[in-house]
Order: C-alpha cells, then sequence, then structure tokens
C-alpha cells in the first residue's frame, strides 16, 4: 500500500497524527477485531474561523520593524538568472550518529537552548562571513500553539515568518548562541501573527518582504515507523508547475531520519553554483559540530539568558553577574 498526500493537504504532524493512527488501527484489529482512535481535536476549518478573529494588532509594530529593515542584495552568483521550480537543485548533507545524538539528547540537558536555537546560530555563523551580520530568514513552524486543541488536527496549518537575525560581532560563542536565543524568544506567539496581519486582517500592512532564506526543521522522524510503515524510497516528483517562481533563494530542511540529521540546501541552478552551496552546506556542519562541542565543554557556563527568567527584566550582563555571584555561594549558604 502506497500513501501519498500533496502537501496543500496536510503538514508535518498531520503525517504523525495520520500514520500513527494506521498503525493503532493496524495493530488493534489484528489483536482483538476492535479498534478505537483517540478523541478528535479542532477541525480544521474551525481553525480558519478562529484566525480570522484572533486580535493580532499589538504586534504589528514588531513584524513592521522587521520587514521595514532594508537589507543590501543578497549574494547570488548570477544576480539575472532565473529563479523557477524546473531550475531548482538539492545539495545535501548530514551530520553523523554520533553528532546528531549529543545534539539531540545531552546539549538540551547540558545547556539551556532548544535544538531550533542551536542549528539557527549555526546557519548564522555560516552565512554571516558572506552576506554580512544582520539577515533576514524566514522560518516555518508547525502553527499549532501551545494554548490552542490542534494536538490531532489534520491539515496544513504551517507558520511561514520573518525573523531579524542580527549576529553579534564576536568570537565567544556563547554570547552568539544567547543572542540568537533572545531573537527567537522575542517571536510574539510562536509567529502566528504575522500571517494573520497580512492576510488575513486589515490588508497587508505593508508586511510582505524579501526573506531569501528560508529553515525549517521537522524535528526526529525515527519513530514514525514501527516495521508495518516505512518511507518510500521512490520520488513523488515536483509539487508545483516547473514553470513556477521560488520565492527564496535557498530553502533549507533539516530532519532526523534513521539517527543522523540530514540537511537539504535547494537552490537555483541560474542563481548560484553548485560549489557555493556545497561549501556553504560543508560550512554548516563544521559550524553546527563547534557549537556541540562548546554548549557540552564544562568551562562553559549554563546558557542562561533574559528570556529564560521574563519577570525579572535583566540584560545579559546583569544576569551573568548575578549568576556568577550564586556560583560562589553552595547550598549550605557558605562561600565555596
Amino acid at each position: 500500500m502506497l500513501i501519498i498526500c500533496h502537501h496543500l493537504l496536510i503538514d508535518g504532524i498531520s503525517w504523525r497524527i495520520l500514520l500513527e493512527d494506521l498503525q493503532l488501527l493496524y495493530t488493534q484489529l489484528s489483536q482483538t477485531g476492535e479498534a478505537q482512535l483517540p478523541f478528535k481535536t479542532l477541525p480544521s476549518r474551525d481553525w480558519v474561523n478562529q484566525l480570522e478573529t484572533l486580535d493580532k494588532s499589538s504586534e504589528l509594530g514588531y513584524w513592521q520593524a522587521i520587514t521595514n529593515e532594508s537589507r543590501p542584495p543578497f549574494p547570488m552568483d548570477f544576480p539575472d538568472g532565473t529563479n523557477t521550480m524546473a531550475l531548482a537543485n538539492t545539495v545535501s548533507v548530514c551530520l553523523p550518529e554520533t553528532d546528531t545524538q549529543q545534539l539531540l539528547q545531552q546539549v538540551p540537558a547540558a545547556y539551556n537552548i532548544h535544538i531550533d536555537d542551536l542549528l539557527l546560530t549555526a546557519l548564522g555563523l555560516t552565512l554571516t562571513p558572506w552576506a554580512g551580520n544582520t539577515l533576514r530568514i524566514a522560518m516555518e513552524g508547525h502553527g499549532r500553539p501551545d494554548d490552542s486543541n490542534l494536538t490531532r488536527t489534520v491539515g496544513w496549518l504551517t507558520t511561514l515568518y520573518p525573523v531579524l537575525l542580527q549576529m553579534p560581532e564576536t568570537d565567544n560563542l556563547g554570547t552568539t548562541i544567547k543572542a540568537v536565543k533572545e531573537t527567537l524568544r522575542a517571536v510574539p506567539d510562536q509567529g502566528l501573527g504575522y500571517g494573520i496581519l497580512r492576510y488575513l486582517q486589515n490588508g497587508d500592512q505593508n508586511l510582505a518582504t524579501e526573506t531569501p532564506i528560508r529553515f525549517n526543521y521537522l524535528g526526529q522522524t525515527d519513530q514514525l515507523f514501527n516495521g508495518l510503515l516505512a518511507p518510500a524510497s521512490e520520488s513523488t516528483g515536483m509539487s508545483r508547475s516547473p514553470h513556477d517562481n521560488r520565492d527564496v533563494l535557498i530553502e533549507i530542511n533539516a530532519v532526523v531520519s534513521r539517527g543522523q540529521l540530514n540537511l537539504h540546501w535547494t537552490y537555483g541552478q541560474e542563481i548560484h553554483r553548485q560549489e557555493t552551496i556545497q561549501s556553504l552546506a560543508n560550512s554548516y556542519l563544521h559550524q553546527l559540530r563547534k557549537l556541540i562541542d562548546y554548549c557540552l565543554s564544562s568551562e562553559t557556563d549554563q546558557g542562561y539568558s533574559p528570556a529564560d527568567f521574563p519577570q525579572m527584566d535583566l540584560a545579559q550582563g546583569e544576569l551573568n553577574d548575578l549568576l556568577s555571584s550564586l556560583d560562589l555561594v553552595d547550598a549550605g549558604g557558605e562561600m565555596s
């Protein structure tokens, strides 16, 4: 049995829901002859209706500041080239299994960050020597806010929103990681409001902006398959017409599969040389390994930043001083 769903119908989380349901049904029916699925959550149509009523006007200034930031042209090997789907090509690289397991299991426990923080920091470090310290990146998210009843909703709920990544001019990796972390934590409501303000409420509000890079971390897929179902080896082909214009210059999709972090860099062959993209992809792996080693080093701090203490209203330097003073006192109140 071959199962195919176009991306217009479902997103990555929906795939997980469908595959879990199919495997659950098969197991229950084969063992007892009866089957029962978990309760449904909010239907996607009802969620769309809710989106149209959400008031995101308080976020307008935040998104306008990002979209109105002027940026120099993004580096291109062939600035006048055509950027259609037919001319798209992909360079793929992977992080070895040992490094991937460190990234997934050891880094979050040793350093107070999310995996997304480190992946985006590596991207910033990779692109900065090439494109400058300020980068506008389109980020994809799952589009399911934590306070919504969407955990088992099937549809294409993905959010797409711009992030202005300002990389600090320093060789200190800890400072750089925390700067990226603070940028991502400052995004209101996981980016949901950008699409609502741009497409559903009050017209465009001047929120259209060029984002030459798109980044999407799809998470881990190995747990989706238990032997009953497996990814098909055949290519699904193009998801869009080959005549369609691509809306980004470089699209990066990251996913953990078969124990390894795989990164797929899709670019336009009439915009960038393959050697350019291959060099960037290789540099990304190098930067990511450096960040993993840094986070696991016993000489680093624990990665706390002001976003971890939103009620304290501290700058990073003030927080560093506070944490340093606390480290001087042991659990019994005595100076260590």
